[in-house]
C-alpha cells in the first residue's frame, strides 16, 4: 500500500465522518465532547467545532496528567477557541493520597471512579448527546 493510497483512505473516512456529523449535530439540543487531548479525541474534536464552535468541551482533569498534556491542551484551547470545561474530582491529589495512600496503586479501580467517573458521568448528566474519540487497540 503507497503513502497516497493510505492518505486517500483517511481523506475519505474524515470526509464521511464530516458529513455525518453535519447532518446528526444540528438540532440536537445539548451535546458535548469530552477530549483527553489524545490522538483518538484531536481529529473529532477539529471536526465537531468546525459544526459547532462554542460546543462545550470537556477535559478530565484528574491531577495526575502529564506537564506536557496540559501544554497541548492549552496550546489546542488557544488556537482553537475551544470552549473548554474542566471536571475535576472531589478531592484533590494530596487529599486523597492523604485519606487513601497511593490509591492508584492500591486500588486502580477506585482511583479510576473517583478521578474520572464521578466527574464525567456528573458532567454528561447535563447534556443530551455526549460525543467522544474511542482507540481502537
Amino acid at each position: 500500500m503507497t503513502l497516497a493510497t493510505i492518505q486517500s483512505e483517511v481523506s475519505t473516512k474524515v470526509n464521511q465522518l464530516r458529513a455525518t456529523l453535519a447532518r446528526v449535530l444540528p438540532g440536537q439540543g445539548e451535546v458535548c465532547l469530552s477530549c483527553s487531548f489524545q490522538a483518538e479525541d484531536v481529529l473529532l474534536t477539529k471536526l465537531v467545532i468546525e459544526l459547532e464552535p462554542n460546543l462545550p468541551v470537556l477535559f478530565l482533569d484528574t491531577g495526575y496528567h502529564f506537564a506536557e498534556t496540559y501544554a497541548y491542551r492549552d496550546q489546542i484551547v488557544r488556537d482553537w477557541r475551544l470552549n473548554l470545561v474542566n471536571l475535576l474530582p472531589q478531592k484533590t491529589v494530596a487529599e486523597q493520597e492523604s485519606d487513601h495512600g497511593l490509591l492508584y496503586q492500591a486500588s486502580p479501580d477506585l482511583c479510576c471512579k473517583m478521578r474520572k467517573v464521578e466527574p464525567l458521568f456528573k458532567a454528561v448528566a447535563n447534556y443530551r448527546v455526549w460525543l467522544t474519540g474511542l482507540r481502537r487497540e
